[in-house]
């Protein structure tokens, strides 16, 4: 899951959303039920790539699915990952389905922040 979940995000970065996209959903094949946070990204990596490939409907759909899994738990990197998702779909901000997305994502992130703190270990000095 780790390898595929790699090449997921280097295919994203090269703008090669098919190969992008396969390699997440291997990934997410792969992951076990309990792994959430991992299993967050990598649904946000499908969704990012259906956003390359301007399938803007099927990347809203896939980022509704992150935005569950995420409501299960607090993580910063999934907010981060959507938040990237969410910059990706600017072109298409009139579309209510990106709409409908923002409006979500705003809400969970409110969520998030209204939660206390994680308790960082002790550092020694």
């Amino acid at each position: 899951a780790y390898l595929s979940d790699e090449f997921a995000h280097c295919y994203r970065d090269l703008d090669r959303p098919r190969q992008a996209k396969d390699h997440a959903q291997r990934a997410l094949a792969e992951h076990q039920p309990g792994h959430v946070r991992r299993r967050v990204v990598d649904t946000v990596l499908v969704a990012t790539a259906y956003a390359q490939e301007r399938e803007v409907e099927a990347a809203c759909a896939t980022g509704f699915q992150a935005i569950e899994m995420l409501s299960q738990l607090r993580s910063h990197r999934g907010i981060e990952y959507l938040h990237d998702l969410d910059r990706r779909l600017d072109p298409y901000q009139d579309n209510s389905a990106v709409r409908g997305f923002r409006e979500r994502l705003g809400r969970l992130a409110g969520r998030q922040s209204a939660l206390p703190p994680l308790l960082a270990p002790a550092i020694p000095r």
